[in-house]
């Protein structure tokens, strides 16, 4: 099973958790990796174990390409993390934001299907649900148009990524995720057992408002939703906030 004292190229730890402690597996968004989850992993240590996925193309993966179709990254992850849903295991809580929420969503229904057990809680950040249409264009876009989305999506300034060596080291990863993208459609139908949480930011031009109730048409077990101020990289501006919400949603057990 991954753990922090074991990492798998699957997974990332930072930090010790007590033995037995609920997991907490967080899946990054598009062109992102695992490292953007160290500040949340230090927050719940050492009462939650928290596993960073890090996909292929970046970071300690950079030498490896992408993956370029949505369905086998989600098959490559369920295969990873298949032993998170063994008998007798910890509590076990997905958190996703933007392509990581459908990746965490589709990650979660595809092991219930497996195991005949769903996961305790999921928790879905910035990302329309299955059941509603997502602008699929930007792997249309050039390069200097992609890197100016980016840059606004995350608020900060394109000369912030105009550097020839971040470029080259950023543009592959999220070419290969918004390919995966364009090319997957989401089952509208798909449904998990467990409860949903759904975060999303008031001004997010990905993500309305409005469409944030949808994700309770896909669980069996209730959705909530909460709404911060900000627009898509809202979980960096609310950085405490969203942690707060996240460890009042993972299962707190006896400190040994």
């Amino acid at each position: 099973m991954p753990s922090p004292d074991r990492p798998s190229a699957w997974t990332r730890g930072f930090h010790p958790a007590h033995d037995g402690a609920p997991t907490l597996v967080c899946f990054p968004y598009a062109g992102g990796s695992a490292s953007f989850f160290h500040p949340l992993s230090a927050a719940l240590s050492p009462h939650t174990r928290t596993l960073a996925l890090q996909y292929p193309g970046r970071q300690e993966r950079h030498s490896e390409p992408g993956i370029t179709d949505l369905d086998e990254l989600v098959s490559r992850i369920s295969a990873e993390l298949l032993p998170l849903t063994e008998p007798g295991r910890s509590p076990v809580v997905f958190f996703g934001h933007s392509m990581g929420a459908l990746l965490a969503f589709e990650v979660a229904e595809r092991l219930e299907l497996v195991s005949g057990t769903p996961i305790d809680h999921l928790i879905l950040s910035g990302r329309r649900p299955p059941s509603r249409a997502y602008p699929r264009n930007q792997w249309r876009l050039t390069d200097d148009q992609l890197l100016a989305e980016v840059a606004a999506l995350h608020g900060t300034t394109r000369a912030a990524l105009d550097d020839p060596d971040l470029r080259a080291m950023f543009l592959p990863a999220l070419r290969a995720d918004y390919t995966a993208l364009a090319g997957h459609t989401p089952s509208p139908n798909a449904v998990v057992g467990c409860p949903l949480t759904v975060l999303t930011g008031d001004r997010d031009p990905l993500f309305p408002v409005e469409d944030a109730g949808s994700w309770a048409e896909h669980t069996g077990a209730g959705a909530e939703v909460h709404v911060l101020p900000g627009g898509h990289f809202y979980l960096t501006e609310h950085a405490n906030e969203v942690t707060r919400l996240i460890a009042d949603r993972v299962p707190r057990l006896p400190v040994p």
